[in-house]
């Protein structure tokens, strides 16, 4: 599904939980955030997370206790690509992606150009480290 069919989504938290207002489940139509948001679970996600889509995701965790650097940094490459680009979501000549392994850690700096919502590229930051936990950041 290219990501410019996606016209609203259920807004998640940097943890994967949807965010809550009042009760009710917080959802945007904002496109940029939209985008943003299908990114960060493509790449965060784990083979296996969905149960009607095996394969989804970037399955990064997969590579991190890998001691080989280059090999960890290329793979990790080629699966983001692949989960963002694999069902049309994205095009890959709007990809790109730097990877750096650095002992226990797998830094990943992204960046989306469409310029059809937004002149400068979307920028991305994540740290992968071996004990499962990520962060990123906008």
């Amino acid at each position: 599904m290219n990501w410019t069919e996606i016209k609203s989504d259920v807004v998640f938290d940097q943890f994967g939980d949807f965010e809550l207002t009042n009760g009710d489940i917080v959802t945007t139509v904002n496109t940029i955030d939209i985008l943003k948001q299908n990114i960060i679970d493509r790449i965060i996600t784990a083979y296996g997370d969905y149960e009607l889509q095996k394969q989804f995701g970037a399955n990064i965790h997969g590579l991190i206790g890998l001691s080989n650097n280059k090999e960890v940094e290329s793979r990790a490459t080629k699966n983001i690509i692949y989960a963002l680009t694999h069902d049309g979501f994205l095009s890959k000549d709007h990809i790109n992606l730097f990877a750096k392994k650095i002992n226990d850690k797998l830094l990943l700096k992204l960046e989306i150009s469409v310029l059809s919502i937004q002149q400068k590229p979307i920028a991305l930051a994540f740290i992968f480290s071996a004990n499962r936990t990520f962060t990123y950041a906008i």
